[in-house]
């Protein structure tokens, strides 16, 4: 777990961690609010569909910050190149759980994205182009939502493959993600710490934090919401 010390830093990557920190509980509620619907085992698939779709444009995304190069600092451009390698690929993860699952990834690149996952994802490029490259940090930091530590991580998908009855082996991608997420939020937050931004681009980037917190909430809450005929369309 990244260790934010006081919580009024003035140094960005405590600063990101706490304000991720904030929307934490309201996350797992809407979270567990999906799964206590009927038929939660087929509005968590609709979920892993769901990611699929915006996991694919992380990629994409770091390509689009890297053009954009001349406004970031070195650091974070090297920073960048190395996560690219290190991030490519992972939709492939999501497509092979869903086809144990009995979802052919032909399948499953046919479908569309819900619109809160589409925001999800557009924000960012609205970002780019309202602020700076750097404020997508924001996003990227909120995805990486980790249990306290590493055991607790393991476990938490361990229920969750028991209490849904999908096999462990389905949650590959959960699995192989909360072995990463802990090492790529300890670099973020020490590459934010040691970086100076605008004030005004810092002050985005946390803001952009938040509202991927809440577009992710809206996802769990749209889901939650759907009919039991249009969880897998």
């Amino acid at each position: 777990m990244v260790s934010i010390g006081c919580i009024e830093s003035e140094l960005l990557g405590d600063r990101l961690v706490a304000v991720r920190e904030q929307s934490h509980l309201t996350l797992a509620l809407c979270f567990d609010e999906m799964l206590n619907q009927p038929a939660a085992r087929a509005r968590f698939i609709c979920y892993m569909i769901q990611m699929y779709h915006y996991v694919r444009f992380a990629c994409p995304l770091m390509e689009k910050m890297l053009r954009l190069r001349d406004r970031l600092p070195p650091r974070i451009v090297d920073y960048l190149e190395q996560n690219l390698v290190e991030e490519a690929g992972h939709e492939q993860w999501i497509l092979e759980d869903l086809e144990r699952l009995g979802f052919e990834p032909d399948r499953v690149q046919r479908t569309r994205p819900l619109r809160q996952t589409a925001s999800l994802v557009g924000s960012q490029y609205y970002w780019m182009r309202a602020s700076h490259p750097a404020v997508c940090f924001g996003y990227m930091f909120a995805l990486e939502r980790t249990a306290p530590t590493l055991e607790a991580n393991r476990e938490a998908i361990r229920k969750l493959a028991e209490s849904l009855d999908i096999g462990i082996k389905a949650l590959s991608s959960l699995v192989r993600h909360g072995e990463l997420d802990f090492q790529h939020q300890k670099d973020k937050v020490e590459l934010l710490n040691s970086t100076r931004l605008d004030r005004g681009v810092e002050e985005n980037l946390l803001q952009n934090c938040r509202e991927t917190m809440l577009n992710l909430c809206d996802l769990f809450v749209g889901i939650a919401g759907l009919p039991a005929s249009q969880l897998s369309d």
